[in-house]
């Protein structure tokens, strides 16, 4: 959803009509409570209740998953994509996908820290790896099939992914290697809606729940949910 800042500088939400349960009828829909957040966005983030269908969620900037600390792409709470960086920075910065390129660029974070401090770990560097291979669809345990929809959710050749999953789950690969796959993949995804396409092969990664965006003050479903609706090809045996 987006979030911007209003007349008294405070970061609020575009507030839907209705809940992701309604089917063109009325709601009895409204803010619930605010939660206060430690880490991520850096404001509270608005928690809607639906009387109506009896039903709570929250309200989510853009770039943002829940409960993440750090953004998926570089976009701002508006969901307006972020073209430009200091001279010095990468866009990447803050995002999931920074720890694959700074393993692309041999860059490893560090093993422990001193008490208190915020520098990102080595520990936690491996499991944003993970977590980005698993999102892209090129994780170990990724089924075929579900690397073919990611692959058409990203406009990307399928091949692309298959060979990288097989270079990157190879006993060989190193530390570099598999942040360069990563990185090669994110580098080919085009930058327009890249967060609704991420966040979309997320949910059919399992990763989170479907992605609900906010469309004219209502609630749909991603463009690219159409992927997912296709039939799961059979297993062997099944009948």
């Amino acid at each position: 959803m987006p979030y911007a800042a209003n007349k008294d500088g405070l970061i609020v939400p575009e507030l839907p009509m209705s809940c992701p349960c309604c089917a063109n009828e009325p709601c009895e829909i409204g803010v619930d409570h605010q939660r206060e957040r430690k880490t991520g966005p850096g404001f509270p983030l608005y928690v809607m209740r639906c009387k109506t269908h009896g039903l709570g969620f929250t309200l989510y900037p853009y770039g943002y998953y829940p409960y993440s600390r750090h953004t998926l792409v570089p976009v701002d709470i508006e969901g307006n994509q972020l073209t430009k960086s200091d001279a010095d920075s990468s866009l990447l910065i803050g995002t999931l996908f920074e720890a694959a390129e700074d393993a692309a660029d041999g860059i490893q974070w560090q093993i422990g820290s001193n008490e208190g401090s915020l520098q990102p770990r080595y520990l936690t560097q491996l499991r944003h790896l993970q977590r980005a291979a698993i999102l892209l669809g090129i994780g170990s345990d990724t089924e075929g099939y579900r690397r073919e929809e990611a692959a058409q959710i990203f406009t990307v050749a399928g091949q692309l992914l298959h060979d990288t999953s097989n270079q990157i789950n190879l006993s060989t690969c190193t530390h570099q290697c598999y942040g360069e796959g990563i990185c090669n993949i994110f580098q080919c995804i085009p930058t327009g809606m890249m967060f609704e396409r991420l966040a979309e092969a997320g949910a059919i990664a399992g990763l989170w729940p479907t992605p609900i965006f906010l469309v004219n003050n209502k609630p749909e479903l991603s463009l690219f949910h159409r992927v997912r609706m296709r039939g799961s090809p059979e297993k062997k045996g099944d009948h």
